[in-house]
């Protein structure tokens, strides 16, 4: 198959489908996991900075109740804090009480909404933490209401920086890059299977079949499979065969009548020849038919000789008990080939349908008078009689034949001796030797 047409095949269409579903599915399985475990590294570091501000509450609670001066002790705390880039103590309205890692010395509007939030979530929420999350700039930061001596409330701020995220994000990238690469490669071996397994047997049949197509019979294809392409290739090679066949037959029947020809009738004689059944060959053929063309015409004769074949084939249906093959040599020659139970039945019907058919062949004057008046090869007219139908006939029952040819010369000679006699007629050779 040229490249151009499998281009167009739908195998190859059908390979490209599924590539572009292959690589849809691979670009969105690996987009939704990339964002779920983004999504769960990012998720495991906040909790992680919240357990490390639920940490700090409880030592600034604890130094709380230990020490008046536990605001002096923030800035150890904040040192001892891992990840921490800030750590601040504001009163419930938002001054600062103490802070460490804080370059400012005021409290902004965002600063304030957060603390009243968290405050707001401590009364109805049982002191759950407010947060604010900065994806870009890894931060995350927490507000968290804590209680200092006298039953006061405040709120502890805290800037926490989530280090892990990139390191992990740099171990998703490469899972994410691995899982690609795998199921890519998974898909890419599937389709080299699916084109071992589905395409490459296809374009075996299909070059097969132009292969065929183009006269040229001896194709092979692989029977080794025991699947539905074993099962194709082995039926293609019948087809094939029966093919070259009937192509073998058609080149050697006549054009004309569409029965066999010389190449299969002496094949056919030879098999029989090789069996052990009692047969005959009947050897068919007109008398007067040149007369006949020449005064009504080749189309005419034409006409007379597919009469000729429909009397065999109408004689071999009626009265044989076994198949009867016929054959045609060519002109007003055919070949009939039967059992020997059926020969003289067979060649009775047909003389009989010959001479009950053949008056439509010719004017009532003719058959009224019996012949014809046609030039001979000098150019005088003369009469001839009206065609008859002569059958010489073989066989194999008193004495065995070797080789074809020996039937070829009996029948010849059966042929001059039945000839000789006028009318439809048939004779069978009965010599011994």
């Amino acid at each position: 198959m040229r490249r151009a047409n499998f281009l167009r095949s739908t195998a190859f269409r059908g390979i490209v489908v599924y590539a572009l579903v292959a690589v849809t599915l691979t670009v969105v399985f690996s987009v939704l996991v990339y964002e779920n475990q983004l999504d769960l590294i990012t998720e495991n570091a906040f909790l992680r900075s919240v357990q490390s501000g639920l940490t700090v509450r409880q030592q600034i609670e604890r130094l709380a109740k230990e020490t008046d001066q536990w605001t002096d002790q923030v800035e150890q705390l904040f040192e001892a804090a891992v990840d921490t880039q800030s750590l601040t103590a504001f009163t419930e309205s938002g001054e600062i009480l103490a802070s460490g890692g804080r370059s400012d010395t005021a409290t902004s509007d965002d600063e304030l909404l957060l603390i009243h939030r968290a405050l707001t979530r401590r009364d109805f929420e049982s002191r759950l933490i407010t947060h604010e999350l900065d994806r870009s700039g890894r931060l995350v930061s927490l507000y968290v209401p804590f209680e200092y001596p006298e039953s006061q409330v405040g709120v502890l701020g805290l800037v926490v920086e989530l280090s892990s995220i990139d390191e992990w994000t740099r171990i998703l990238n490469r899972q994410a890059l691995i899982v690609g690469i795998l199921v890519m490669v998974i898909h890419t071996a599937l389709a080299l299977y699916a084109q071992r397994l589905f395409v490459t047997p296809l374009k075996q049949l299909v070059t097969a079949t132009n292969t065929i197509a183009a006269g040229r019979y001896e194709v092979r294809l692989p029977e080794k499979r025991e699947d539905e392409f074993g099962d194709l290739a082995r039926s293609f090679r019948q087809m094939s065969h029966s093919v070259r066949q009937m192509h073998d037959d058609a080149r050697s029947s006549n054009p004309l009548t569409g029965l066999p020809g010389n190449i299969e009738i002496e094949r056919h004689i030879r098999h029989r020849m090789e069996g052990d059944r009692m047969y005959c060959v009947l050897y068919c053929d007109l008398d007067d038919f040149k007369a006949y063309n020449d005064t009504h015409g080749f189309a005419k004769g034409d006409e007379m000789i597919l009469f000729v074949k429909d009397c065999l084939v109408n004689s071999a249906t009626k009265v044989a008990k076994l198949p009867v093959f016929i054959g045609h040599e060519g002109g007003d020659d055919f070949v009939m080939v039967t059992d020997y139970s059926d020969w003289q039945r067979t060649a009775e019907e047909v003389i009989r349908l010959f001479e009950k058919g053949k008056v439509d062949f010719y004017s009532r004057e003719s058959v009224a008078q019996g012949y014809v008046m046609a030039e001979d090869r000098r150019g005088s007219l003369v009469k001839h009689a009206l065609v008859a139908i002569s059958i010489a006939v073989v066989t194999n029952n008193h004495r065995s034949f070797e080789a074809f040819g020996e039937i070829v010369r009996v029948a010849s000679e059966m042929k001059h001796l039945v000839k000789g006699k006028p009318g439809s007629k048939y004779a069978i050779d009965r010599r011994t030797e």
